[in-house]
C-alpha cells in the first residue's frame, strides 16, 4: 500500500500546468496478447530504458456475459486470487488503498450491488483527520451503465483542466448513484475526460499534488475506460526488481491514455498490485506473493 503527503498551496498552483505536452512518451512493446475469455482481451507489454512489465487487460462491456462487480464489505483482507476464486469471476485485480482497525478504503466502495458501511470507508466524516479524506474519484457500475466522478483536485480546478462530466461533478464525495452495483475508488486522476495528465517532468514538485508517491518508481494498478464507455481497462505494472523496475505517475498516466482511456485513476499500488486471471496470478507481485487488501475488481466472463 503507497502513502503520501500534500502539497502546498503554492505547489498546487504551480501543478494547474500538468496537462502541459509530456516531455517523452512511454514506448510499448507488445510482448504477448490472449483472449482469455470472450469480451477479454489480455495483453503483456514490456519498455525499455529502463525495463518494466505491465499486464493490461480490456474488457469489452458490449459482450455477452460479462459483468464487472467488485468486494462486498469485508470482515478482514483477502488476496486477489482467493477472492476472484470465491467469487466465481475470470479477471480481477486489487482495488482501493486501504487501512485497518476497521478494514477500511480510502475511498467510497460497494460490491454485489450493497454500499459498504459508512465506517468502512473513507467518506466517514470520523477520518476527516485523515490526508486522504474525500481525496477520492471513483468508476461506478450500475445496472444500466458504467458512472465515475472526479477526484477532489480535479473538482477544485474543474475550469482549468476542463472538467465537467461525471456524477454530480460540483460536489466533492457525492452520494453513490441510485441502482450502484460496484465501486472502486481511487486517486489520483490519470486521465480527465480525453486529456492525459503530464508533468514537466515525472519527478517535479508540483507533479501530481494531491499524491506525491507518484513521483516514485513503484508497481502500479490503474483502472479506467473509454470515451464511448465500452471498454474497461485494468493494468497492472510489475516493480521493485531487477526485471521490472515500475512506473513513475506520470508514466502511468501516459500509458492508460496509450491504451485508449478517456478517464483514468491510479489504484493501490506496491505490494498490493495483483493482475489474476483464470486462475492464476500473471503478474510478478513485488512482495514475492499477493498481498492481502480490502477490495477488488472482478470481471464476469465466458459460458459460466
Amino acid at each position: 500500500m503507497l502513502r503520501a503527503t500534500r502539497l502546498t498551496p503554492s505547489a498546487l498552483a504551480t501543478a494547474l500546468a500538468l496537462c502541459a505536452p509530456a516531455a517523452s512518451a512511454l514506448t510499448l512493446n507488445l510482448a504477448d496478447e490472449e483472449q482469455p475469455q470472450p469480451g477479454i482481451t489480455f495483453r503483456h507489454y514490456q519498455t525499455s530504458d529502463p525495463t518494466t512489465h505491465t499486464w493490461v487487460a480490456l474488457v469489452d462491456l458490449c459482450t455477452a456475459r460479462v459483468h464487472v462487480d467488485a468486494t462486498r464489505a469485508p470482515s478482514g483482507l483477502q488476496t486477489t486470487g482467493s477472492w476472484a476464486a470465491s467469487r466465481g469471476v475470470q479477471l480481477a485485480t486489487n482495488g482501493d488503498f486501504f487501512r485497518t482497525g476497521p478494514v477500511r478504503v480510502y475511498g467510497d466502495a460497494a460490491g454485489e450491488g450493497v454500499p459498504w458501511p459508512l465506517a468502512q470507508t473513507g467518506t466517514d466524516p470520523g477520518y476527516s483527520f485523515e490526508w486522504y479524506y474525500q481525496d477520492y474519484g471513483w468508476i461506478a457500475f450500475l445496472w444500466d451503465g458504467i458512472e465515475f466522478t472526479h477526484t477532489k483536485w480535479v473538482k477544485d480546478n474543474a475550469a482549468t483542466l476542463g472538467a465537467t462530466g461525471g456524477w454530480q461533478p460540483d460536489v466533492v464525495a457525492p452520494p453513490l448513484p441510485p441502482g450502484t452495483l460496484a465501486v472502486v475508488s481511487g486517486f489520483p486522476a490519470l486521465v480527465v475526460e480525453g486529456t492525459q495528465i503530464t508533468c514537466p517532468s515525472p519527478t517535479d514538485s508540483s507533479c501530481f499534488p494531491d499524491r506525491s508517491d507518484m513521483r516514485d518508481r513503484h508497481p502500479r494498478t490503474a483502472m479506467g475506460f473509454t470515451e464511448d464507455r465500452g471498454t474497461f481497462i485494468l493494468a497492472v505494472v510489475d516493480g521493485r526488481s531487477a526485471s521490472s523496475v515500475g512506473m513513475y505517475g506520470a508514466e502511468l498516466a501516459d500509458l492508460m491514455f496509450q491504451l485508449g482511456a478517456w478517464q483514468a485513476f491510479n489504484l493501490d499500488g506496491g505490494g498490493s498490485s495483483t493482475m489474476w486471471v483464470d486462475g492464476s496470478v500473471r503478474n510478478d507481485p513485488s512482495d514475492g506473493s499477493q498481498r492481502s487488501v480490502a477490495n477488488h475488481w472482478g470481471v464476469f466472463a465466458g459460458a459460466a
